[in-house]
């Protein structure tokens, strides 16, 4: 398999796991639309599944794209947050897709219960991702970074106007 051939199946296979967290965070959206407060509606459970599922299906994302040792100026910033928002949202992960005996683990409720900055701030690492998939979709690698051409960069400036 050319280098070519591999980076671009490696790209899709990121889109694919941002797409996983994007149909998780589509049934939050409709769960609040449907429901409104989830716990004046009695739907506390669906809430903490419905929110837990798309917040660890997004730090698989982030695994991907730090795996990948993908570029984006906006998503680095938004993962470069001083508040630890990155961390928790591992520990959620964590929480969620590893056996935990407490019926909420910490790892799964520090990030439930975060504040809002926390909430924007999963917002905008789902958007920026999501941008960076779709503003960047050749795949195209560079190779002096040893990453994918960071949107918003010179290089990507380069691309786009030849």
């Amino acid at each position: 398999m050319t280098e070519k051939k591999q980076l671009t199946e490696e790209f899709i296979a990121w889109g694919r796991y941002l797409s996983w967290a994007d149909q998780h965070r589509k049934r939050l959206y409709n769960f609040f639309e449907a429901e409104g407060d989830a716990a004046s509606s009695g739907h506390t459970a669906r809430f903490i599944t419905y929110t837990s599922q798309f917040f660890a299906s997004l730090w698989v994302v982030v695994e991907g794209y730090n795996e990948l040792t993908l570029r984006d100026n906006f998503v680095d910033s938004i993962l470069r947050n001083p508040l630890g928002h990155a961390d928790l949202l591992r520990r959620c992960r964590n929480g969620v897709y590893h056996f935990q005996p407490d019926l909420l683990a910490s790892r799964l409720g520090d990030f439930l219960s975060a504040t809002q900055s926390a909430l924007a701030w999963v917002y905008a690492l789902h958007s920026s991702s999501s941008a960076s998939l779709a503003l960047s979709g050749t795949g195209r690698h560079d190779k002096r970074s040893g990453g994918r051409i960071a949107r918003g960069s010179r290089q990507h400036s380069q691309l786009a106007a030849g």
